[in-house]
C-alpha cells in the first residue's frame, strides 16, 4: 500500500510534459486537516534541486521519489505539532521568529543582511517569506517538546564526566591525545543534551501519530 500510494504521488509531482498535470489537490489528511499538493512542492523544493544533481535520470527519478517522500513525513509530522499547540494554546509570534534568524547570524558571524539571504537563498529557500515559515515551525515544535516532555532532558554533571570517561578509554586503546576535560566539558554537554530531544522527540511524534488519523490520498 505505501509503494502503491508513493508511485502515485510521484506521478504527481515529477515533471511530466501532458497536458493532464496534476495542479492542486489532497494529498493526507492528518485528523481534520488536509495536506496539498502545493504545499508538499514548496516544501520539497529547497532540497529537490539537490535530488535533480544525480548523475543519471533513473537516479534523479529515484532520488527525487524518496526527497518528497521524506519531506511528506516531516509535513505530517508538522501538521500534528501544530495540533498539539493549538491544543496547549503554544503561539509563537513574529518577533520570536525575528529573534531566531537574529541569532542565526549572530552564530554564523553574517553580519550583512543581503548576505545572509543570499545564503538562505543558496539553501534553496524561494524568498524570506518561506525562510520564516520553516524557522517558525522550527520553534513551535521546541515549544511543543518542552511543553510535553519537559524535564526530562536534564543532564547531569554526571553524565558529561560519564561520557568524557568513555571517550578517554578510547583514545587511550587508540594511542590518541586526550583533551582536557574542561576544554571539552561544554560540547559534551552540548551534545548529550541534542541526544536527549532527539529521543524526546522521537517519543513525542510516535505518540501524537499513534493517537492521529492520517488518511493517505493517492
Amino acid at each position: 500500500m505505501a509503494t502503491t500510494f508513493l508511485a502515485v504521488l510521484a506521478s504527481a509531482l515529477l515533471p511530466v510534459r501532458t497536458h493532464a498535470e496534476v495542479i492542486e489537490r489532497v494529498v493526507v489528511v492528518v485528523n481534520d486537516d488536509a495536506i496539498f499538493l502545493s504545499e508538499l512542492r514548496q516544501e520539497a523544493a529547497p532540497y529537490v534541486f539537490r535530488a535533480e544533481r544525480a548523475p543519471t535520470v533513473a537516479a534523479r527519478r529515484a532520488a527525487i521519489e524518496q526527497t518528497y517522500a521524506a519531506v511528506l513525513e516531516r509535513l505530517i509530522d508538522r501538521t500534528l505539532v501544530e495540533q498539539a499547540a493549538e491544543e496547549d494554546q503554544i503561539v509563537v509570534s513574529d518577533a520570536d521568529v525575528d529573534r531566531a534568524i537574529s541569532a542565526v547570524r549572530e552564530r554564523t558571524g553574517i553580519q550583512s543582511r543581503a548576505v545572509f539571504w543570499q545564503t538562505v537563498a543558496e539553501q534553496g529557500f524561494g524568498t524570506q517569506a518561506e525562510y520564516r515559515v520553516a524557522v517558525h515551525a522550527q520553534l513551535l515544535h521546541l515549544r511543543v517538546l518542552e511543553t510535553r516532555m519537559g524535564g526530562r532532558t536534564n543532564i547531569i554533571e554526571a553524565d558529561v564526566r560519564g561520557r568524557y570517561e568513555e571517550l578517554v578509554s578510547r583514545a587511550r586503546l587508540d594511542g590518541a591525545p586526550v583533551a582536557p576535560y574542561e576544554s571539552v566539558r561544554m560540547e559534551l554537554y552540548g551534545a548529550l543534551r541534542q541526544a536527549a530531544l532527539e529521543r524526546q522527540e522521537a517519543t513525542l511524534l510516535s505518540e501524537l501519530r499513534r493517537l492521529a488519523t492520517i488518511e493517505r490520498h493517492p
